[in-house]
């Protein structure tokens, strides 16, 4: 009734111990794959932290108060790869005090009542901010406001950064 195959279990086993080891190489595959998986890591010296998956090519924006001109500011990162965000460009409405001007800056254009700086191409391995109240300070990433002001009452430095998902198992700060 059971055909013998030379060095395998007879019938129905055989069949069962191959689609369980399928199961577990695909398994293994699949989580090897979501654990390389990039993602933003958002830690702040409080101890809060978030994680939001993202790919290379992906961008999100930090938008906060100028903390002397008082206005509007909203500066864009690129996403290259683990350990690699780029400034892309910077926007905001008046000059002043640590705001980019310079032509070696990057490209430098108003569009009605907002001076726009593009093409400023400024590397980083991580972003590490104040989150205080007043500036008001949020994340913008796939179409979500994340208020980085609210994680601690009283404002906290946060630390953005862009690591493979196991990084979330390796690592404790």
């Amino acid at each position: 009734m059971f055909n013998r195959v030379k060095g395998w279990p007879t019938g129905v086993r055989a069949k069962t111990l191959l689609g369980i080891a399928f199961l577990a190489v695909g398994l293994i595959i699949g989580g090897l794959f979501l654990s390389m998986k990039l993602c933003l890591f958002i830690a702040t010296d409080q101890g809060k932290r978030m994680t939001i998956p993202v790919s290379k090519g992906d961008t999100f924006s930090l938008k906060y108060t100028h903390s002397v001109q008082k206005t509007p500011v909203a500066e864009t990162f690129s996403i290259v790869a683990a350990d690699e965000l780029v400034l892309e460009s910077t926007v905001y409405q008046t000059y002043g005090v640590g705001l980019p001007f310079l032509p070696g800056e990057g490209h430098f254009a108003r569009q009605g009542n907002d001076f726009v700086l593009t093409g400023i191409g400024r590397r980083f391995d991580q972003l590490s901010v104040h989150a205080g109240s007043i500036a008001g300070l949020v994340l913008e990433v796939h179409n979500q406001t994340i208020p980085l002001y609210a994680l601690h009452e009283g404002g906290a430095f946060v630390t953005i950064r862009v690591k493979p998902y196991y990084y979330k198992w390796l690592h404790n700060d």
